[in-house]
């Protein structure tokens, strides 16, 4: 009695695991603070305070987000760009194509707590990563309106992953300005309820390009960021897959063989 089994060769196992991997969820997409995800920034108590805004004339914009507030970025993972969205209610926006001769994001770890943070900008960075630098233009209606909050607006991608090594996270944008047009981005202020408590959130911003220090307690931006899990857990999956593939088709071919003698 000859019976035989049908195996994958090596080579189709690998395709198979390679398949499997690049299957693997490739991004994600975690909303700072989480409980601003589907909630309007400027209700309540920021119903009066002043808007978020990061799209007009030279601006730097220094932002602390607390770890506890970084729910869904994983230690070791890498964000790729990041996402704001219109203050709710409007129509779409901006009005034409606003177009910047600079900006720049650089993200870092914190240096210091958020009730501690520094008026200087660079006191507040620990390892920073210059994530965009150059030339960036937001397309006429590229951010959605109407609605309460508005859905997120276009894409901002970084030119250097930066991988998220813990603690809070620090991101400071500094722009050239567009002064015939302006988005008014949702966020928070000092009257959200646990601004400035070191598991919250806290920014400080000056009206000029490269400036080196800013006045306190300014709009925090309700942000999205985009990441990728980190490497080495892609890499596991891979070698796991690997490993169980192998441990098969050894155990396979031998129970082939028994049974072609039968």
């Amino acid at each position: 009695m000859n019976r035989t089994m049908k195996l994958k060769s090596p080579l189709a196992l690998a395709a198979a695991i390679f398949t499997t991997v690049m299957a693997a969820p490739a991004w994600a997409l975690t909303v700072v603070p989480p409980a601003y995800a589907a909630v309007e920034g400027y209700v309540g108590n920021n119903a009066s305070a002043a808007p978020a805004m990061l799209f007009e004339q030279d601006r730097t914009s220094e932002t602390q987000y607390a770890a506890a507030q970084l729910t869904g970025i994983g230690v070791g993972s890498q964000i790729t760009g990041l996402y704001w969205r219109m203050n709710g209610g409007g129509t779409t926006g901006p009005s034409a194509a606003m177009n910047f001769s600079d900006f720049e994001i650089t993200l870092a770890q914190a240096a210091n707590t958020i009730t501690n943070m520094s008026g200087t900008f660079a006191n507040n960075l620990l390892n920073p990563v210059l994530v965009r630098d150059g030339a960036l233009t937001i397309s006429q209606n590229s951010f959605p309106g109407g609605a309460t909050p508005n859905a997120f607006g276009p894409f901002i991608q970084f030119q250097t992953p930066y991988t998220y090594l813990g603690g809070d996270l620090v991101m400071l944008v500094s722009h050239t300005g567009e002064p015939t047009i302006s988005v008014t981005v949702d966020g928070l202020t000092q009257t959200t309820p646990g601004y400035g408590q070191d598991n919250t959130f806290r920014a400080i911003q000056a009206s000029s390009f490269h400036a080196t220090s800013g006045n306190t307690l300014e709009p925090v931006p309700i942000t999205a960021f985009e990441t990728v899990p980190e490497p080495g857990s892609v890499l596991l999956l891979g070698t796991g897959l690997a490993g169980l593939m192998a441990w098969r088709w050894k155990k396979l071919s031998g129970k082939r063989v028994q049974e072609t003698k039968l």
